[in-house]
Formats: structure tokens, sequence, C-alpha cells
């Protein structure tokens, strides 16, 4: 969880954006990406996914979700995060950062069948 904050932190006060590679459900590695987009928006780097993907493959790891930061707000999923945060794993969670108080809150989504739901166990230990 720290490594996760760590690299949305460093992105502050743009979004950062990564990916979680682990056995099952349980995390062991974290790989920041480079965000291509300028703003409070994200676009993961090809190239870097690419590295991150080649990584967790060579670890016999197997992605176990995304991430992205909100900096300044909330752990909720905006429509553009519904539309494509799915796309590259069933996992997605988001980091909200507050420079008030150097606070950050952690959610995660997984898509279900009728939507989205906020709670998934994982287990970070990278």
């Amino acid at each position: 969880m720290d490594r996760m904050i760590d690299i949305a932190w460093s992105a502050y006060p743009q979004e950062a954006v990564g990916l979680l590679g682990g056995v099952r459900r349980d995390v062991r590695s974290v790989y920041g990406l480079r965000n291509r987009a300028s703003g409070r928006e994200f676009f993961a780097d090809a190239y870097s996914q690419y590295q991150a993907m080649r990584k967790i493959e060579l670890a016999r790891e197997r992605l176990i979700a995304t991430f992205h930061s909100h900096p300044e707000g909330s752990v909720t999923l905006s429509d553009t995060d519904r539309r494509y945060v799915f796309e590259v794993a069933e996992t997605a969670i988001v980091i909200a950062l507050s420079a008030a108080g150097h606070s950050a809150h952690v959610a995660a989504f997984t898509r279900t069948a009728n939507g989205f739901e906020d709670s998934t166990d994982i287990v970070v230990r990278a």
C-alpha cells in the first residue's frame, strides 16, 4: 500500500497510474507507469505498461489490479474511469490525495454483472 501511495504523491498534483502484480489476490509487485495525460487525467504510456506487464510475467505473477490517483479528489470512480479502468484488469484502485494533512484515502472497485462493487480483498506486501 505504501508503494502505491508513494507513487501517487510523486506525481502530485498530476494523476498517477500504475499496475499491481501478484498471485491470486496477493499483491507482490507495484509498478508506477508514465502518465501521458496532463492535468487531472491519466493515460498510461504504452511502453511503460508493456515493461511492467513483462516484469509481472517474468516473475510468474498475473495482473491483479490497476491503480490511479485523484489529487484533491474523492475515491469514487468518475464516468471516464468507469469507461476505461476495467479494460486492463477486473479490479481498479483509486487513491484520493489531500495536501491538507498530507492524507491518502484508498478504495478498490471490481466490475460485477450488476455494476460496480466498492470493496475488494487485496493484500499488498510490496
